[in-house]
C-alpha cells in the first residue's frame, strides 16, 4: 500500500473516532451545572429538579426496551433500598430519577412493574418520531445512548457521569454518616 492511501487511511479512522466522541459526549460534564426540568412523574405530580437541591441525586435514562438497562435494574434497585434513608456527610438524602426513554407508555410502565422499581420518581420522556432521543428531557440532556447517568451533587452540579454502580455504593457508603434517618 503506498504512504498516501495509508495517511488516508489513518486519517478517516481518526475522523471517525472523534465524530463519535463528539456525537455521543453528554451535554455536561464534570463539575457543571445540569438544568433544571418540570415533568410528571408516574404518579401524576410534577417534579422538578431543584426541589432536590441539598440531596444526592442520581438520574438515570434508560428504557423498557434497553437489554443493559434492564440487567443494571436490580442492582440499581439495590443501591436505592440501601441509601435511600441514609443521611449524607454533604448531603441530605440520596434520590434517584429515572428517566424512561420510551415510544410507549405501556412498555415503560410494564418495565417498572416487572423490574420492581420502586422509587417515586419515575419520568416519561416520550418520543414523537422515529428518533428514540428527541423528547424533550433527551434533547436537554443531549441523550444519545442508554443507558446514560449523572451523579449530581447537592449544589446541582455534575459528580460524575456514566457511573458504574458499584463505584456509585462506594462513593455513597464513603460519604454516608453513621445514622440512618
Amino acid at each position: 500500500m503506498n504512504r498516501k492511501v495509508t495517511y488516508l487511511l489513518i486519517f478517516i479512522f481518526l475522523a471517525v473516532l472523534v465524530g463519535r466522541y463528539l456525537y455521543f459526549r453528554p451535554a455536561y460534564l464534570e463539575n457543571d451545572s445540569v438544568p433544571d426540568f418540570s415533568a410528571r412523574t408516574l404518579n401524576g405530580k410534577t417534579f422538578n429538579l431543584k426541589e432536590l437541591r441539598g440531596n444526592y441525586v442520581f438520574i438515570d435514562f434508560w428504557g423498557s426496551w434497553c437489554g443493559p438497562c434492564r440487567r443494571e435494574n436490580p442492582r440499581l434497585r439495590a443501591v436505592y433500598e440501601k441509601y435511600k434513608n441514609t443521611r449524607f456527610k454533604e448531603a441530605s438524602s440520596f434520590q434517584l430519577v429515572s428517566i424512561g426513554i420510551e415510544k410507549s407508555k405501556n412498555s415503560w410502565l410494564q418495565a417498572i412493574q416487572n423490574d420492581q422499581l420502586d422509587w417515586p420518581l419515575h419520568i416519561l420522556d416520550v418520543s414523537e418520531s422515529l428518533r428514540f432521543f428527541n423528547g424533550p428531557l433527551s434533547s436537554l440532556y443531549n441523550i444519545k445512548e442508554v443507558p446514560t447517568t449523572y451523579l449530581i451533587d447537592p449544589d446541582g452540579k455534575v459528580l460524575a457521569r456514566n457511573l458504574d454502580l458499584l463505584m456509585l455504593d462506594s462513593f455513597l457508603q464513603n460519604n454516608a454518616r453513621m445514622e440512618s434517618k
